[in-house]
């Protein structure tokens, strides 16, 4: 669909990168995959923090921050996963719909082939997530463009004759911008997914992964020490939630993976990765059950021994 659509639009700017041989809307339609898809979905990501923060800040306002962040958190942290496998089943929805109606066994089979081919999409996510997004972290253009035009439309007070402190007041605008976990630990949380689902499967994605956790290292380890205030007391709310939202995404890659080695017919494999789902959830069952209600409430320098 794609490549008949858009085919015609791109020729003469695929014509400069496409073999003389290539049909254009063949080339269209990886153009659009390859590079559109990626862009669009990361763009995406960049929209749902906020909508989640204006749904529960402004329709259901919770008594404090700390259930903001939280709310953000559950929200964009499953938008997250869900992304990474719906664009598993997108990658090849018009192949899974020709087949499917002939044989929904073969259609389970080209979707679990196709695992290893969407990687390479996955690498370029990835890519971009540690070029781009943790760049973006770092320039933090937004802040600096409504920091700038507040500071600029701000009224300054009358001089007081009596103050001998010349200094203006600071106003809010100066003041710094506290840590939104809920905006970064889902980040976190998808590439801990990628690397899950990907890393049994085509492993030379790992040192990409790898390359994203050491660069946030260094980029969080920085704001959070010389850029943003002192968050919200959350009461180490996040450590279980962030617990459970990787044990979710490791129960989706071991069901991914069961799929792969299914539709290889390979019953051994198979047959051992099958009670790894079911393992998981009581691994995440045993930690709500017995943790999750303890931490909700300890302070943060508490909850982190």
């Amino acid at each position: 669909w794609c490549g008949r659509t858009l085919g015609p639009a791109l020729e003469p700017f695929l014509n400069k990168r496409r073999d003389g041989d290539e049909d254009p809307e063949a080339a269209a339609a990886l153009f659009v995959t390859s590079f559109l898809a990626t862009a669009a979905g990361l763009g995406l990501l960049l929209l749902v923090p906020w909508v989640a923060y204006a749904v529960a800040r402004f329709y259901e306002r919770p008594a404090d921050e700390r259930h903001v962040q939280l709310a953000v958190f559950r929200r964009y942290a499953l938008f997250q996963i869900l992304w990474v496998y719906v664009s598993l089943v997108s990658l090849s929805v018009e192949d899974l719909g020709r087949v499917f109606a002939k044989n929904p066994r073969d259609a389970f089979e080209l979707l679990s082939s196709r695992v290893a081919e969407a990687s390479g999409y996955f690498v370029s996510v990835l890519v971009v997530k540690t070029c781009f997004g943790l760049g973006w972290e770092l320039a933090r253009p937004w802040p600096l463009l409504s920091k700038s035009v507040a500071r600029a439309l701000r009224r300054k007070p009358a001089p007081n004759p009596f103050d001998d402190d010349d200094d203006d007041d600071d106003g809010p605008e100066d003041a710094p911008d506290p840590a939104r976990y809920g905006w970064i630990l889902p980040n976190v949380v998808v590439v801990c997914c990628i690397l899950f689902t990907f890393a049994v499967i085509t492993p030379l994605l790992a040192p990409f992964a790898l390359m994203y956790f050491a660069a946030a290292a260094l980029v969080y380890k920085h704001q959070l020490l010389f850029v943003y205030g002192p968050p919200a007391q959350l009461g180490g709310a996040f450590l279980p939630l962030l617990l459970q939202a990787l044990l979710v995404a490791l129960t989706a890659s071991q069901a991914v993976l069961f799929g792969v080695f299914s539709s290889a017919r390979d019953w051994g494999l198979a047959c051992a990765v099958a009670p790894l789902p079911v393992a998981s959830q009581l691994v995440a069952l045993s930690l709500r059950i017995g943790y999750h209600d303890a931490l909700t409430g300890v302070p943060l320098n508490v909850a982190r021994h």
